[in-house]
């Protein structure tokens, strides 16, 4: 017999009524279960309406961006020649990685596309003739460009072209993905010592043109970065000053530290790749008048494979201020850029460590009162001041009644003075001359 059988059992006073109770316990158990599938029913019901609407608003979705498609490949159609180009780019770029068999036969040339010009020249690199008449024109249409496509493809690394994709940089003009990619990539050594000379030396001058707010700003992120750095805390002292002194010693200690660490002889090989990595981007752009439009065709494939459409870093997106990233590197882990950082920012390091040393620079005290033995002994830079006679009476309170003496009355009319018999060279003179 269940628990709930017995239970009707005992709360009835017949057959009927424990036949009474069990089926209204039966009915209420057959309720609880019908309420349980209705709920089952109409969340089920819920979850497929939900489906059906996301199913036919992603259909819809998917056609009218599949109706856009073809109205963008349609103004596509003049620029069968551009599309060619960048073709044939990609595929001087196959054999130089080692994933095509042959270089294409020929490279037609297109009305202002600065890409015709510039794939001709890497071709003409990669065979080992002389690139000089493509490149000046490619050059002509598009310099920038140009440098980036020979800098990223590593196919000339010249220092006119690094100087030309790495240009002068300004306080307040962020760094672009492609400057930020080569700064890092020079950094670690995988573009050459000339491609680093030329970073070093457009850091140096950004540097070297701030104005007083700037490079007041500039000393202050300095200064909190080492503020930061692990140091000896003081918790207490009796002076102000000493703590202040202490405390920009230690910092003053952890930048030393900081500036002796050796430079770790590993590059980052990722700084190569992040590099590498923007070379199809910068090809498949397009030219002017049809840069826009193929943007808006990889949106719309991207809505028709029901993909996630995730914004692709450019080579020309902002990433970050140039002093931002120079004193994040300075103190970051990566080598190659700290070590470049550290180079850049070495007048402005040595001016925040003088000014921590300036803070160590305390005067010492004139006078300086010390606890010995339940006694305050007070000390100045002369030696130790003259007892007087507040001092001696005090002293001589504290002592034992045996110890006392009477000091002669030092003057006529005055009271003797107590004084210790164990200190009778610093009592006044007995004699009245005294």
């Amino acid at each position: 017999m269940s628990d709930s059988a017995f239970q009707d059992w005992l709360v009835s006073d017949s057959w009927q009524d424990y036949r009474q109770q069990r089926a209204i316990r039966e009915i209420e158990s057959s309720l609880d279960g019908q309420r349980a599938e209705s709920r089952a029913l109409r969340s089920q019901l819920s979850r497929l309406q939900g489906s059906l609407e996301q199913r036919l608003s992603r259909l819809i979705r998917s056609f009218d961006a599949f109706v856009e498609l073809s109205d963008r490949r349609a103004e596509l159609a003049g620029f069968d020649e551009a599309a060619r180009v960048r073709y044939r780019m990609r595929q001087v770029l196959a054999f130089r990685a080692g994933a095509a068999a042959a270089l294409p036969a020929t490279l037609e040339d297109v009305d202002g596309y600065w890409l015709a010009p510039a794939a001709a020249a890497v071709a003409a690199i990669t065979r080992g003739d002389d690139p000089a008449a493509e490149l000046a024109r490619a050059a002509e249409r598009d310099h920038r460009r140009t440098a980036l496509l020979l800098v990223m493809s590593g196919a000339d690394v010249d220092v006119r072209w690094v100087s030309a994709a790495f240009s002068e940089l300004l306080a307040d003009t962020q760094v672009t993905v492609a400057e930020r990619a080569l700064w890092v990539a020079a950094a670690d050594g995988h573009l050459g010592d000339a491609a680093l000379e030329v970073v070093t030396a457009r850091l140096r001058a950004l540097v070297a043109g701030l104005g007083d707010e700037r490079r007041a700003d500039l000393d202050r992120w300095i200064t909190e970065r080492v503020h930061a750095q692990p140091v000896t805390r003081l918790t207490s002292s009796a002076d102000r000053r000493a703590v202040v002194a202490l405390t920009a010693a230690s910092r003053l200690a952890a930048l030393r530290d900081w500036a002796r660490e050796p430079a770790s002889p590993a590059a980052d090989s990722q700084s190569l790749a992040a590099l590498e990595a923007l070379l199809p981007g910068l090809v498949d752009e397009g030219s002017d008048e049809e840069a826009a439009t193929l943007h808006r065709i990889k949106e719309l494939r991207a809505v028709i494979d029901d993909r996630e459409i995730a914004p692709a870093a450019r080579w020309s997106d902002p990433v970050e201020l140039p002093l931002t990233l120079l004193v994040a590197d300075a103190f970051g882990e990566a080598p190659g850029p700290r070590a470049l950082a550290r180079r850049v920012l070495r007048d402005r390091v040595l001016a925040v460590g003088e000014a921590l040393r300036a803070e160590t620079d305390v005067p010492d005290p004139q006078e300086q009162s010390v606890a010995v033995e339940g006694q305050t002994v007070r000390v100045r830079t002369n030696g130790a001041p003259p007892p007087t006679s507040t001092h001696c009476t005090g002293r001589s309170r504290r002592a034992t009644p045996s110890g006392h003496r009477r000091c002669g009355s030092g003057t006529p009319g005055s009271a003797p003075r107590p004084c210790c018999s164990s200190a009778r060279s610093q009592c006044p003179s007995d004699s009245p001359s005294s």
